[in-house]
């Protein structure tokens, strides 16, 4: 893997983890004057800029997080777009900090949580992280902690919270595990978070081989014929067990052989007109014709099973999230003066230009040594030529 891909694939498993430490009385403004966070915003990387729950979150942490979350972003909304609205009310600066934030809540709770549930990293899984840093270390050196913006004991701390996150997320999904839900639980997040359970025919209005769109005459035929399919299923004793007779023959979804029992589906994942429809069935009913682009749909609503919720994934990141929204948040002075109103355009360019310019340095740096290394070693073949 090369230094580029390393470093992404680290930020993306980072990208929920801070750096929290023990903490009481006033908030610290720091007294560091380095790093790629302090020459964006001026603010001492081991300032505290919030008290989470009893823990401090310094700001070389919180602007970790923040860099990367606002990467995300400026990717929708451009480095100057983040007083855009994002399409619901808030703006792409107001998104930021509350991802930011929320992220920050939910990792001040993974050790004391994990170890209230008797979780802990073992020796070795403490080993392993000190070897993964010393390798890191290795390769890069301080360039690769300057890059990232962060100390390697920030890393260190980094690294076992993710440990403690991956622990608490294995127990929601083993059975027996610490946080393993109840089915009631199962049930009730399902309802909260809006999932269902939803087979289809869809007649398709493209060619299945070519893609191309059929004549209106075909579409027209297709139209017809889901109008004769609703017909057999409403006057069938079984409708489930004709409804997966009837998709098998003639159904033209490419994910049938995948799903052949149906879809289990949140809000956003399927096109509007089958969330819409499937909305308004109870388990055991079907649709009338629905027409969305890729086509005409029947829709057989289904029971979830508990097995299918857990296994659907986004238990535990809910179960988590609870626990983030009941927690207190306290803001420094510092963090108000300085970092609420953050342009966070600006910050995102001053960082990205910080890491551009230590990354090209680097590699002069690199390239500086392979050229010495193979000047001694020209030199050395010479003098061994005229010995010789």
């Amino acid at each position: 893997m090369n230094m580029m891909k390393r470093f992404a694939a680290l930020a993306l498993a980072l990208v929920l983890m801070m750096s929290l430490a023990a903490c009481g009385g006033a908030m610290s403004e720091g007294s560091r004057t380095d790093g790629i966070f302090y020459e964006a915003t001026g603010v001492s990387p081991d300032a505290v800029l919030m008290r989470v729950d009893g823990a401090d979150v310094s700001a070389e942490s919180y602007f970790y997080q923040l860099y990367n979350m606002v990467s995300n972003l400026v990717m929708y909304c451009g480095v100057d777009g983040f007083d855009m609205d994002s399409g619901d009310g808030r703006t792409f600066a107001d998104l930021s900090r509350e991802y930011t934030l929320q992220s920050v809540k939910e990792i001040a709770l993974v050790e004391p949580l994990a170890k209230k549930n008797k979780l802990t990293l073992s020796e070795e899984e403490l080993a392993k992280i000190g070897e993964e840093i010393a390798s890191y270390e290795e390769q890069y050196g301080e360039f690769g902690f300057q890059y990232m913006g962060v100390t390697r004991e920030t890393m260190e701390q980094m690294y076992k919270a993710f440990g403690y996150y991956d622990l608490l997320e294995q127990s929601a999904y083993v059975e027996g595990g610490a946080l393993a839900p109840t089915d009631e639980e199962l049930f009730a997040y399902a309802e909260e978070s809006g999932l269902m359970k939803a087979d289809h025919i869809l007649l398709a209005n493209t060619d299945p081989v070519t893609g191309a769109a059929l004549s209106a005459e075909e579409v027209e035929a297709k139209l017809t014929k889901a109008h004769e399919l609703v017909e057999q299923l409403n006057a069938a004793e079984d409708v489930e067990a004709l409804f997966a007779e009837l998709g098998d023959e003639y159904s033209e979804d490419p994910g049938r052989a995948a799903y052949p029992d149906g879809y289990v589906f949140g809000a956003g994942e399927m096109v509007q007109e089958f969330e819409n429809a499937a909305k308004l069935l109870t388990p055991g009913s079907i649709s009338g014709v629905v027409e969305s682009p890729y086509g005409y749909h029947i829709l057989l609503r289904k029971d979830l099973t508990a097995e299918e919720i857990l296994a659907k994934g986004g238990y535990f990141a809910a179960v988590l999230k609870k626990h983030a929204d009941a927690v207190e948040v306290e803001y420094s002075p510092l963090y108000e003066e300085k970092v609420a109103a953050l342009d966070l355009g600006a910050f995102f360019t001053a960082v990205t230009d910080a890491r551009d310019t230590l990354y090209t340095d680097y590699l002069a740096q690199q390239e500086a040594g392979n050229e010495a290394e193979g000047g001694e070693s020209g030199e050395t073949e010479n003098t061994d030529e005229a010995v010789g």
